[in-house]
């Protein structure tokens, strides 16, 4: 905290933080949420839309929404009964009724967009399943260039499935388990068995 008692006294604390927002965006006055509809009326009703609501990108050609987002970004509005999602809404206008099981998946990397023509219906099995590829663990940058082929001779098995295991992407906690020792045993023999690697012979 600073003098006053404020967290946020760290501009680059702030800037990490919001990054993080999607509601929120840096402007010359500081930080404040996404534009919202500040127009005469609902930006979507039961009845119908506002088109003033979602103004067209010319380069893009993204629908791009002006009024209430999820805190993923995802736009949604207030239909005068309930808040639906406005992507879906103005797709079921122009398409008709998702149908059961259905998803609706963007085309465009805009997360605001709405435009129907950038969404495209996908029935369960089509659905994409998106992987983000784990970063590399403490253990598997440290051990990782140390382990040979095959379990060096000398070196106990349970040590080398324990290091196996942490190669692999395993904690320590997990591989304790499995080869039947406390979270703290597994940590000494981890020391032991690194020692046994960089001594080169395996004993």
């Amino acid at each position: 905290k600073d003098d006053r008692g404020r967290w946020w006294h760290d501009p680059e604390a702030v800037r990490q933080w919001a990054r993080s927002r999607p509601m929120l965006r840096e402007t010359p006055e500081g930080w404040t949420r996404m534009p919202y509809w500040r127009g005469k009326g609902r930006a979507l009703t039961g009845e119908g839309f506002n088109p003033d609501a979602f103004p067209t990108d010319p380069e893009t050609g993204c629908w791009v929404w002006q009024a209430a987002v999820t805190t993923h970004g995802h736009p949604i509005a207030w239909d005068g009964q309930r808040h639906v999602i406005v992507r879906r809404v103005l797709w079921e206008r122009a398409h008709g009724p998702l149908p059961e099981g259905y998803r609706l998946w963007r085309r465009c990397g805009d997360v605001r967009c709405v435009n129907p023509d950038h969404v495209e219906s996908r029935p369960p099995g089509l659905q994409p399943r998106l992987v983000k590829p784990k970063p590399p663990t403490r253990h598997q940058v440290r051990i990782g260039p140390l382990m040979p082929a095959e379990r060096p001779e000398g070196m106990p098995e349970r040590e080398w499935v324990l290091l196996t295991g942490l190669v692999a992407g395993r904690t320590v906690t997990e591989m304790a388990k499995v080869i039947g020792v406390t979270r703290q045993n597994g940590y000494l023999l981890l020391s032991r068995a690194e020692g046994r690697l960089q001594a080169g012979a395996g004993c």
